[in-house]
């Protein structure tokens, strides 16, 4: 059985990743407002053509995606390379989708000369994440708080 191979994506993936997308958001165990198609189609295109998109695929199907795009904090001038969403669905975890999502933003930021900058929105299995990104070198730099339900 193939594994799974990572692409880079192109306007015409932007529905498919709108999928991918959806079904992220539909895992938040907080309430997110709702999604808003046409804005989220929009992003989508915008991270396709100003920054990066990869699309990871098990048997031609893609099954997670990482868009990123340079960027800078409001304190700062220095660019970094932040990512705009990174999911995988869940039963494709297991796999090495996730990692070799990461490992691509890794690897793009290192040919930028960029240093990366990662967010969790989606608070569960944080410790599961948190081993995750210090793998990477990753280390925590704060927390996000939301109004809850």
């Amino acid at each position: 059985m193939p594994g799974v191979t990572i692409r880079t994506a192109n306007p015409a993936d932007a529905v498919e990743i709108l999928h991918l997308l959806t079904a992220m958001h539909g895992e938040a165990p907080i309430g997110h407002a709702p999604i808003d198609t046409n804005r989220a189609f929009d992003f989508i295109h915008h991270v396709i053509n100003s920054g990066v998109v990869f699309i990871a695929e098990q048997d031609g199907v893609p099954v997670g995606s990482l868009g990123c795009l340079p960027g800078m904090d409001w304190w700062s001038s220095d660019v970094l390379l932040k990512d705009a969403w990174n999911y995988v669905r869940p039963e494709h975890r297991a796999s090495r989708a996730g990692y070799l999502l990461f490992k691509a933003f890794s690897d793009t930021a290192l040919n930028m000369g960029l240093k990366r900058k990662s967010a969790v929105v989606n608070g569960q299995d944080i410790d599961r994440k948190d081993k995750f990104f210090a793998r990477f070198g990753m280390v925590p730099a704060g927390s996000i708080y939301v109004e809850g339900k």
